[in-house]
């Protein structure tokens, strides 16, 4: 596969991914009438635990390669610049395992950056 093919397949693949967060977003702020005041009181209510990090850094190579490309290294092939490795959000919900209730959970996670392939 070419270089531009390549790059086209990754382009169309983020699109894809941020149109899906944006239909979950969009559906989860559609269940009542939310605002920006009282979004922790609904994650609260409901067993919701919403977080995530962020992680980068960037390879030094002294051969200052020409096109940026940092030979055969994975994750870290970028020579010289910085790199977003890890962009993670999560949102999940435990199962209430007390009682004798049936209960619902799990946990959705979304990870973008490079160890993201």
């Amino acid at each position: 596969m070419s270089e531009e093919k390549m790059h086209n397949a990754g382009e169309n693949r983020n699109t894809r991914v941020y149109a899906a967060i944006g239909v979950l977003l969009l559906v989860f702020l559609s269940i009542g009438n939310v605002h920006a005041t009282n979004l922790p009181n609904l994650l609260e209510q409901n067993g919701l635990e919403l977080g995530g990090w962020i992680n980068g850094g960037a390879t030094y190579n002294s051969n200052h390669p020409f096109d940026g490309f940092n030979g055969a290294v994975t994750f870290s092939d970028r020579a010289n610049q910085f790199q977003l490795n890890q962009l993670n959000i999560f949102l999940q919900r435990n199962v209430e395992s007390e009682g004798t209730k049936w209960d619902l959970g799990g946990c959705f996670d979304f990870l973008f950056g490079t160890d993201a392939i």
